[in-house]
């Protein structure tokens, strides 16, 4: 436990912006943190590695921000979890972490904190998010439709006539503008890195505090504009791939034994079934194989006892199912190379062009086109099969690459354990 809070430090806020290559975005954020009216509060911005000029953006506009510089893109756990550690060890009391591409009017920050300390078990507390537009909803508290983890913003897409100005507890807020008691973080730790580089793991958090006892809950008074994901968006089809993945971790990681054979393994196959393209297969399949690999090294706690073995065969059946599917011609690629055609007859000759390349074309049509027919379709299926084979290989390549660095991430982890365990020995 930290040691006793000064009267200031009771009520002071780190504000944590995670920012990667987002010099505009998080001047306009940082911009408006800067007029609350909340009195006690830090901004902080931890820098995962931007290539632009974010960091000399903020030295030279904002000088009173402290700046934590990463030395590479550590995703958004890892990097956030940067600045949870370091408000930790500086005693604020809450913990709030922002997306640079959060804008807040002057009394946000304090609606969030008055919300928060009505209850003395409210551990986690999230807004109300609104679009550019500032009139329609985009997140006011979320929950998880089970038995597949999808999730569900409450009142999404919606426009804002005060249906959703109720406080209430939900299963999780977004980590896009999540504030956290000191306690609750003293208690639960920081997000769980497993889920890096984003997705699902401010989830994780809300249902691990919630499982210690904490209310999560939803304060509508806190409103902010949420230009979403525009960082995220840099990444493109990559989103799909780690909002699945992390999906399946988070169902390994919290459902018992019983839920996951019982319930989520059936309803995954048969959603596994209804995707007819070969690449979103694919992209669920890494998925599969990902979790496996991370549960079969022990890289994360499990909630249950004696629920390992039947998750990794639950993950395996999966797996199998994928790799049917993928293996199907009716699931193959439709982005085939496009079909051999005929160079059209050209002629730049003045007056005379068009009727050569009228009596070219005829004569083609009459004779060389019907002989050469049965090449140019010989040479479409080979062309066919030879992309066929590059795309799985390539996609086999992907998949070789995942378990290759989940290899060498045991062997680091490994390694460090063993240079403590000989530090311990001579220490002693």
């Amino acid at each position: 436990m930290s040691s006793p809070l000064s009267a200031d430090q009771a009520s002071s806020v780190a504000l944590i912006i995670l920012n990667w290559n987002g010099r505009d975005l998080l001047y306009a954020c940082i911009d408006s943190l800067l007029k609350s009216d909340y009195p006690h509060f830090q901004i902080i911005v931890v820098d995962n590695h931007s290539e632009d000029d974010s960091v000399t953006m903020c030295q030279t506009h904002f000088p009173t921000v402290t700046i934590i510089e990463n030395e590479e893109n550590l995703g958004f756990p890892k990097g956030i979890n940067t600045g949870l550690r370091y408000a930790l060890k500086q005693n604020f009391q809450w913990l709030v972490m922002l997306n640079n591409d959060i804008t807040v009017p002057s009394d946000w920050l304090s609606h969030l904190i008055g919300g928060m300390t009505g209850d003395d078990r409210i551990g986690i507390g999230g807004c109300k998010l609104l679009y550019p537009d500032g009139q329609t909803i985009q997140h006011a508290g979320a929950e998880l439709q089970q038995p597949l983890a999808l999730s569900h913003h409450f009142f999404y897409r919606e426009h804002d006539e005060g249906q959703a100005d109720q406080l209430r507890d939900v299963d999780y807020v977004t980590g896009a503008a999540l504030c956290i008691r000191r306690e609750t973080a003293e208690e639960i730790g920081v997000l769980d890195e497993t889920f890096g580089p984003f997705y699902f793991e401010e989830v994780d958090y809300c249902y691990r505090a919630r499982a210690a006892g904490w209310r999560v809950v939803y304060i509508p008074q806190a409103q902010g504009i949420h230009h979403e994901s525009q960082s995220t968006r840099q990444l493109g089809e990559t989103q799909r791939r780690f909002f699945h993945r992390n999906r399946i971790l988070f169902q390994t990681k919290h459902q018992s034994a019983d839920f996951f054979q019982d319930q989520f393994v059936p309803e995954e196959k048969a959603f596994l079934a209804s995707h007819t393209g070969y690449y979103d297969i694919f992209l669920l399949l890494l998925g599969y194989e990902h979790v496996l690999w991370q549960l079969e090294l022990g890289r994360f706690k499990l909630a249950g006892k004696k629920s390992r073995g039947a998750k990794i065969e639950g993950l395996k059946t999966l797996a199998r199912l994928a790799q049917k599917l993928i293996d199907d011609p009716m699931n193959r690629p439709l982005d085939m190379p496009p079909k051999i055609e005929h160079r059209p007859f050209i002629s730049s000759m003045p007056i005379f062009g068009p009727l050569i390349v009228a009596a070219r074309t005829l004569l083609n049509n009459l004779g060389p086109r019907w002989y050469t027919r049965l090449m140019f379709d010989q040479q479409e299926l080979i062309n066919q099969e030879m992309a066929l084979e590059i795309h799985e290989l390539y996609l086999a390549n992907r998949l070789n690459r995942e378990k290759i660095a989940l290899l060498q991430q045991q062997i680091i982890d490994l390694h460090r354990h063993l240079n403590k365990n000989i530090n311990e020995v001579k220490e002693e």
